[in-house]
């Protein structure tokens, strides 16, 4: 038999039986009336006894939304700081496709490893492009050329897309003209752009994202730069690593960048440290990455 729906008082009743400490009932109702009880349940497992479903004693209601209000305001800096490398990694990308390989170079497969992975591509660029409203691809429409010049599509394309395009590129030479630009090994820039794209497609489908294990991790840059590799920690499939290396990108993309600055005080406005939540080793404050950019 299938399981029946509850009401909102009967969700609130079943976290209070589970030993959610509730202070303000009507205000508890309208927040589940409008964040769906299995979002917000996502977010009891700090507040749980391990290995059951009881909230250790004293957990409030208060605290739960106050870590899924801290996702959600996470989840909007973190876009604001993909979009800003996902930018630049677009810039790269056309400029040195263009001045190697020429205007339409994208369309060469000649350059690319995987013929069906490049057609695939393509074709889901073409979408993009077809569905685009930019005045540079109007302008461009009618000129002959079936598909606009690199330095214009790769405005139009997804970070998916990016990565798909640089993952398949067949030189490394190709690649690693790319990666120079951040001091990177191009297997650490190719394994970072899948791994930032999943944890964009996290933020932008609202997804739980500041306690999350990720599948798709990234490998570690060992050699260049090699100050880096210290500021990293073991956990690898926590939030953290990838925080690294957002907050070492932005400072070559925007020198004097104001973004960590924010991340770090939002992570010190709630009652109690979420860091060790989000896989930060004890010291991350002393360490040089995130020392420059302390308040």
């Amino acid at each position: 038999m299938s399981k029946q729906p509850a009401t909102f008082e009967q969700q609130l009743v079943l976290l209070e039986s589970r030993g959610l400490v509730v202070s303000n009932r009507a205000l508890a109702l309208h927040r589940l009336a409008h964040a769906n009880y299995f979002r917000l349940n996502c977010y009891r497992h700090p507040f749980q006894i391990p290995g059951t479903d009881t909230f250790s004693p004293g957990s409030h209601f208060d605290s739960l939304w106050e870590i899924y209000r801290f996702d959600h305001l996470f989840r909007i800096l973190m876009l604001d700081a993909i979009e800003r490398c996902e930018i630049s990694f677009r810039t790269r990308w056309a400029y040195v496709l263009a001045h190697a390989h020429g205007p339409q170079s994208y369309e060469n497969p000649a350059i690319h490893r995987e013929a069906a992975t490049h057609q695939k591509t393509l074709s889901n660029i073409d979408t993009e492009i077809r569905r685009s409203t930019e005045d540079f691809l109007r302008s461009h429409r009618g000129t002959g050329t079936a598909r606009p010049p690199v330095w214009m599509v790769c405005e139009v394309m997804s970070l998916g897309q990016l990565s798909a395009f640089y993952d398949n590129l067949a030189a490394p030479a190709d690649r690693q003209a790319i990666a120079d630009a951040y001091g990177f090994d191009e297997k650490v820039l190719r394994s970072f752009l899948h791994h930032l794209t999943v944890v964009r497609n996290s933020c932008a489908h609202h997804a739980r994202l500041w306690n999350r294990r990720f599948a798709v991790t990234f490998t570690l840059p060992r050699k260049k730069p090699a100050t880096l590799l210290a500021q990293f920690h073991s956990e690898s499939r926590a939030i953290y690593n990838t925080l690294v290396v957002l907050t070492y990108l932005l400072d070559i993309i925007e020198p004097g960048q104001h973004w960590t600055n924010r991340l770090i005080k939002l992570l010190g406005a709630h009652s109690w440290d979420i860091t060790p939540h989000m896989g930060f080793p004890e010291d991350w404050r002393e360490r040089d990455l995130w020392r420059k950019h302390l308040p």
